[in-house]
Formats: structure tokens, C-alpha cells, sequence
């Protein structure tokens, strides 16, 4: 990700002058001896001549990854991802992830149906009208860890052992909410491999620009409820509708407390 980077600001500064590098590191956050060591790698894979020209080849593979950047950059923006975490995200996706799942999952976004489109009104439109304060909208649920690897590791976050695989949408004080149910969750020491119990102690999650905490949770709580309108909605081209927000989850299990893990809540019905 880093010679990406270094690459689209050497090509913004073609013919390169005096000081360049400089430059680039200036615009890119990386030391000078980075910015170096990412320019000779790029020589000896034939991205760019020894004078800081592109060949044809380095033009077509900055096409390339520049293109992909910039459709994860709307894909994150899409999901709400803050602003200040948007690199850290696309860095994991670009380098961690098989690319021919990233392919999937923006390809799969941009098939979505938008929200100015007149499906996605009315299918929201019929939503709002089936969800009543004492009738809802049953959907199943899933948390994901947010840099889901192909390395073999859980798609899943902690998280989703926090909550029963289905919740409700109801109306709560005349606003359409996600109801989540807590459910006890279950862990293996690693220190003496003994069996523990626990359940979620807070989530946060962020809604327009400010970070909002689920007050009240306590070890009686038995729901989690969330604005429906703090979800980015997704239509697909058949009428699934999805729901997806990131969160911030940290569980009590044992005698002590799991690491904060950021992730991705979604529904779909």
C-alpha cells in the first residue's frame, strides 16, 4: 500500500524535479529512507525507469491499484467507516484479503440498488410500514471482525457470540430500532484451558459524526437497541435489504475483559 501511495504522488509529479522525494515523503507520512527503499522496488520491478519515469507497464499497474483504491475508498465510505481509519482499512483489504474475494465484495456492493433509486424508496417505504411498536421484522444477524483475512482466521468477531443470531426491528418510543438479544457467551481459558462464562459490557457505535455508547448495560441486561437510522442501507438487485454499521464491542468473560474489538454489525431480511 505504501508504493501505491508513493507511486500516485510520483506520477502527479511528472517530470520529478529537485527534492521530490522530499516531497512525497512530506505528502505520504513516510521517512525519507521509505520513500527511497519503495522507489528502488518499484525500479527493479520494472514500475519505473532509473530516471522516475513510468514504464508501460508500471502505467498500467498503478491504473490498476489506483482504481481499486479508489472504489475501497467509496465502499468504506458507503459503511460508514470513520475518515480517520479509512487507510488503516484499505491497507488491510488491499494486502491481507484474496483478491478475488475483495472482487466479490465491491463488485457486490456496486450491484446494490441506491438509496436515490426508486426501489430502494419504496422498498424502505414498505419496511417502515410493517414495523409497529408490538409488531416487528424478524432478521438475522451477524458481527464481523473487520479485517477478515484469508489466512485461515474467523470471519466472525468476538461479538458475534454476544447475541442470539436473531433480532427484531421494532418501533421503541416512535423510532424504528434494531432489537438485539443478549445471550451468554462461552471461552476457553488459554492459560488453564477451564471453561468460562460472560456476556457484552459495552458496544459503541457511530451515528453521523458523533460516537454514540449503549447506556444502562448491565449483567441483567437482556437487549442492546439501535437506531435503525444509524444503519447504511443496502438493496440488492433482488429486494434483500442489509443493514450495516461499525461497532465497537467489549466483552466481560472469566475474570476479565476481552480487547475492545471494532467490527461490523449487519442484518438482512
Amino acid at each position: 500500500m505504501m508504493q501505491i501511495r508513493c507511486l500516485q504522488e510520483l506520477k502527479r509529479l511528472q517530470p520529478v524535479g529537485r527534492g521530490f522525494q522530499v516531497v512525497i515523503a512530506e505528502k505520504c507520512h513516510i521517512s525519507a529512507p521509505g520513500i527511497n527503499k519503495s522507489l528502488k522496488k518499484a525500479i527493479e520491478q520494472g514500475l519505473i525507469t532509473k530516471y522516475y519515469t513510468f514504464t508501460e507497464y508500471g502505467e498500467q499497474w498503478l491504473g490498476v491499484y489506483g482504481r481499486l483504491v479508489e472504489r475501497l475508498e467509496r465502499y468504506l465510505e458507503e459503511i460508514q467507516i470513520p475518515e480517520s481509519e479509512k487507510e488503516k482499512h484499505i491497507r488491510m483489504m488491499v494486502e491481507d484479503m484474496d483478491p478475488f474475494l475483495l472482487e466479490s465484495i465491491l463488485s457486490a456492493n456496486e450491484r446494490q440498488v441506491k438509496p436515490g433509486d426508486r426501489k430502494y424508496k419504496s422498498l424502505m417505504e414498505e419496511v417502515d410500514c410493517n414495523i409497529g411498536e408490538n409488531r416487528g421484522i424478524r432478521v438475522r444477524i451477524a458481527v464481523y471482525r473487520m479485517d477478515r483475512r484469508k489466512n485461515g482466521k474467523d470471519a466472525f468477531s468476538m461479538g458475534n457470540r454476544a447475541f442470539e443470531p436473531e433480532a427484531q426491528l421494532l418501533k421503541r418510543d416512535g423510532r424504528d430500532c434494531l432489537i438485539l438479544r443478549i445471550r451468554e457467551m462461552e471461552a476457553r481459558s488459554r492459560i488453564d484451558g477451564r471453561e468460562m462464562t460472560g456476556r457484552i459490557s459495552s458496544l459503541k457505535y457511530e451515528q453521523g459524526e458523533e460516537l454514540k455508547r449503549v447506556k444502562d448495560l448491565t449483567e441483567e441486561s437482556e437487549e442492546i437497541v439501535i437506531p435503525l437510522e444509524a444503519f447504511k442501507m443496502h438493496v440488492s438487485p433482488g429486494g434483500e435489504i442489509k443493514g450495516v454499521l461499525p461497532v465497537t464491542v467489549t466483552c466481560s468473560v472469566g475474570n476479565g475483559h476481552m480487547p475492545e474489538s471494532t467490527a461490523l454489525l449487519m442484518f438482512w431480511m
